[in-house]
Order: C-alpha cells, then structure tokens, then sequence
C-alpha cells in the first residue's frame, strides 16, 4: 500500500507530468511532443532526469517517479486529440516511454537508500 504521503508526492509527479506535456507541445507548436524533433533529443532525456532525480528521493518507491511522469501525460494527450481513435497506441507509446523512466528512477531511489550516501 502506497502511504499518504507517497500518495500525494505521486500526484505531484502526475501534475507535473501533465504540465510537461503541455509546455513540450506549445514550446514545439505541434499537437503531441514526440512530433516535436527536440522531444528525442531534450525534452524526453530531460523527463527521464527529473524523474531519476526524484526517484533518489522517493528510496524504495523511487520507480513510480518515472511512471507517474510519463503516464500522466496521457490525459492531456487525449483531451488535446484531433483523432480519439489514437487513444489506444498513444497509450501504448507512453506505456513503453515509461519503462526506461520507471528504471531509472527506480535505480536512483535504490542508490539513495544505500548505506553511507551523502546528504
């Protein structure tokens, strides 16, 4: 069971994630980021920092980080959508966008629950 405070962090992180999407997609003028050259090169490299860095804090929960941010890209996703027909590979493309994200944050959350780290 996810804590209460664990609960709200992650709403946080959904947040987040839904703003991110909406800040790639008007910063690249186009519907959905990953239309946008520099999501491959910046913007996705830059969510999965965010989420490794949150992730170092989250410890033993520190994969959800990575999820949250890239999961709740989706409902902005489809409320932006010319085509609802694509709800389903959008939700697919982000799901496998995810794994990467999960991994890395969950790495860093492990890495920060080892003895002797700093801070």
């Amino acid at each position: 069971m996810i804590a209460p405070r664990s609960a709200l962090g992650i709403a946080g992180l959904g947040i987040a994630g839904a703003v991110l999407w909406l800040a790639f997609a008007k910063f690249a003028r186009v519907q959905e980021p990953w239309d946008a050259a520099f999501y491959w090169s910046a913007a996705y490299p830059a969510l999965i920092l965010v989420a490794g860095l949150v992730g170092w804090g989250m410890g033993r929960r520190g994969g959800w980080a990575g999820v949250a941010l890239t999961l709740s890209q989706y409902p902005v996703m489809l409320a932006l959508a010319e085509d609802r027909a694509m709800w389903l590979p959008g939700l697919m493309m982000l799901g496998a966008l995810a794994v990467p994200a999960a991994l890395v944050s969950a790495l860093t959350g492990w890495l920060g629950l080892r003895p002797g780290r700093r801070g």
